[in-house]
């Protein structure tokens, strides 16, 4: 004779559940985006479900997860589910804040760190940037090097 919680587990296991999903990200004010979709909950049969994911903001692309795996989802499709499943959204956008100091170089030789030295001198007779292990900032690197 089974026991009610044997019952029970068998009857979940035999019923697959819908589990429906999203990640935020851990610091909702570092991106424009605000991604949203249906509450959690649980489907016990077969059945056509609408994703009926929402995205708020200027995003370029995103993508629906199922188990973890990249679909290709529109964001409000419908699929069929048979099986304990877990869709995430993911989206993405650019911003127009630089978070990289002086990544263009826009303030010269400041703001970043290299076991390179500034070339000063020349090696080889090429210009001062011939020599291994040297840079510098130039807008024109045949300035430094005859071979640019």
């Amino acid at each position: 004779m089974r026991t009610p919680n044997e019952i029970a587990l068998f009857f979940c296991m035999l019923l697959p559940c819908l589990a429906m999903s999203s990640n935020a990200p851990d610091d909702p004010t570092a991106c424009d985006l605000e991604v949203s979709v249906p509450q959690d909950f649980h489907i016990c049969f077969d059945e056509e479900f609408d994703l009926d994911g929402e995205i708020d903001g200027d995003y370029e692309d995103f993508i629906w997860l199922e188990n973890g795996d990249e679909t290709n989802y529109g964001l409000n499709e419908e699929v069929s589910i048979d099986q304990t499943t877990t869709f995430t959204l993911l989206a993405w956008g650019t911003s127009e804040e630089n978070i990289i100091v002086n990544g263009d170089f826009e303030d010269g030789n400041e703001g970043f760190t290299t076991d390179y030295v500034v070339g000063t001198f020349s090696c080889y007779g090429a210009g001062y940037l011939d020599c291994e292990g040297t840079y510098d900032v130039i807008d024109n690197p045949n300035l430094g090097h005859t071979n640019f």
